[in-house]
């Protein structure tokens, strides 16, 4: 996968003991696999939007972001969010040829799944919003 600022924020959390404590690797891009276990991210780019200068791309583009950390309970559910949340707020460093600036947090809510069928306990999330400030550090 080349670099791209989904890569950099992914390596951010896999990097993070406290995440990865909680969901090891199971980071996962727009969806989790059904067999996935839990807790598990899932996280999706919502929106990019370049910086213009006068003379066109100025190098700095803004990503929203959105994470949802799944889990069999509430509290878990509460717990990986907090790690995330941790790893990722005011961060700034350079991964994959990109350079985040900075990060901000814009919002959180919960949320719960219950499966179709009934025979299943409801799965419990909490959606997190993102503002990712970043650039490439490739030479063009």
């Amino acid at each position: 996968m080349p670099d791209t600022i989904e890569t950099s924020v992914r390596k951010v959390l896999t990097d993070d003991s406290a995440v990865t404590a909680l969901v090891s690797s199971r980071i996962y891009p727009v969806a989790a696999p059904q067999s996935a276990s839990k807790p598990f991210i899932v996280y999706e780019v919502e929106r990019l939007d370049p910086q213009d200068a006068l003379e066109g791309h100025g190098g700095l583009t803004f990503a929203d972001f959105g994470l949802t950390c799944w889990a069999s309970s509430y509290g878990d559910a509460k717990e990986v969010a907090t790690a995330v949340r941790d790893a990722l707020l005011d961060y700034n460093g350079t991964s994959d040829n990109i350079k985040v600036h900075w990060s901000r947090h814009d919002n959180s809510r919960d949320t719960v799944v219950w499966p179709d069928d009934g025979t299943e306990l409801p799965v419990y999330g909490v959606e997190q919003d993102w503002r990712v400030a970043f650039s490439s550090t490739k030479a063009s």
